[in-house]
């Protein structure tokens, strides 16, 4: 048993540490429209074209998105720390921790980063680091 780690696609990490660290993003969506389209599936130079001619509105994670993540890891035998984006700028935090209340709360955490970006990604990438290195849930 270990402990994963789950974030939103608010989080920026270098390419390749998502799958190195084993790091489950639940993407944002954004609208164009009546265009939905999941964060980080569309090329940056698609995105930028389109957002000339209309800018996207975005849309948090859902709660469903988090408990099915967190049912997936517990299913495995793994511990669960989710952080999210800063609550100051999304309801992504608050998705997660109603989703997290379905489980026992010593097997699943969420923390608000109080961050977005590289800052929320140097905070997920040092938890993956020492769940990776078999620190416990209270210790990650």
């Amino acid at each position: 048993m270990g402990v994963r780690i789950i974030t939103d696609t608010g989080c920026d990490l270098p390419p390749g540490q998502e799958d190195a660290l084993d790091i489950i993003a639940i993407p944002f969506f954004f609208h164009f429209g009546m265009e939905t389209h999941r964060d980080k599936q569309m090329p940056m130079a698609a995105f930028l074209a389109k957002a000339r001619e209309e800018w996207p509105k975005t849309a948090a994670p859902s709660s469903e998105e988090f408990a099915e993540a967190f049912q997936t890891c517990l299913d495995a035998g793994d511990d669960v720390l989710c952080l999210t984006i800063t609550s100051q700028h999304s309801a992504t935090y608050n998705a997660a921790v109603l989703a997290s209340q379905e489980f026992p709360a010593e097997r699943v955490a969420v923390l608000d980063t109080q961050s977005l970006s590289i800052g929320q990604g140097v905070l997920v990438e040092a938890a993956a680091q020492a769940a990776q290195q078999g620190a416990s849930l209270a210790e990650v």
